[in-house]
């Protein structure tokens, strides 16, 4: 299992894409930002 931190870290990172597009797209909407418990 020695590849799952890396895995792990490019997870996250597109999660946090999709997070930041979201939350770019709610707040031209006016709508709550997304909040992410982990997110650096």
């Amino acid at each position: 299992m020695k590849n799952r931190k890396r895995s792990k870290k490019k997870y996250d990172s597109a999660i946090n894409q999709v997070i930041e597009l979201e939350n770019e797209r709610l707040k031209s909407e006016n709508k709550p930002e997304i909040k992410r418990n982990g997110a650096s």
